[in-house]
């Protein structure tokens, strides 16, 4: 499964320093957080959790997916089971593209911090892939670790593209991190 996110940094003002405080997602964690108005953030971390994966996907998928501004992805740097990922990642994009065809897709490249290499060709050869794996979807990437404030660009880059859409007097929608 892609890398575990700690999603309360992308609702809360905390700084990037008090990162050391979180731990591992054990279960599935939900937090639902007023966002832009009237706007919710459902945040979903489904870190290693298979099971859970597998059973949302096929039996909430219609509930899950209706009505989303922006699906913000998690994939590890250095995932263990690349092709399970992607194979998540499409089953979200099909219902996304069935259910929400105007969401914004996020993917998030996390913890970049452990990478020991040359961070940015990293970061280019992953986007090239998941550009691919998207096929004509648009979608953002962006190179993360709890570690520095790269999850708080995300965070603004969501709000700043909800904030356009809702502009425009699009009905009210939620927002949905998965991991």
């Amino acid at each position: 499964m892609s890398g575990i996110i700690n999603c309360p940094l992308l609702s809360s003002n905390n700084p990037a320093s008090l990162t050391s405080r979180l731990g591992a997602t054990i279960d599935v964690e939900q937090n639902h957080v007023r966002f832009l108005g009237d706007l919710i953030l459902n945040l979903w971390d489904c870190g290693g959790q298979d099971a859970f994966m597998d059973s949302y996907l096929s039996t909430q998928r219609s509930t899950i997916f209706q009505h989303v501004g922006v699906l913000i992805y998690v994939f590890e740097v250095s995932t263990h089971d690349a092709t399970k990922d992607a194979a998540y990642y499409r089953d979200c994009l099909d219902a996304l593209q069935k259910y929400s065809p105007e969401a914004g897709v996020f993917l998030l490249v996390h913890k970049m911090d452990l990478v020991t290499g040359d961070k940015t060709a990293l970061l280019e050869r992953r986007t090239r892939e998941l550009q691919t794996e998207s096929g004509a979807v648009p979608i953002t990437v962006f190179g993360t670790s709890i570690h520095d404030e790269t999850l708080y660009k995300v965070r603004l880059t969501a709000k700043c593209y909800l904030r356009a859409r809702s502009l425009f007097s699009l009905p009210p929608f939620h927002s949905t991190c998965l991991d």
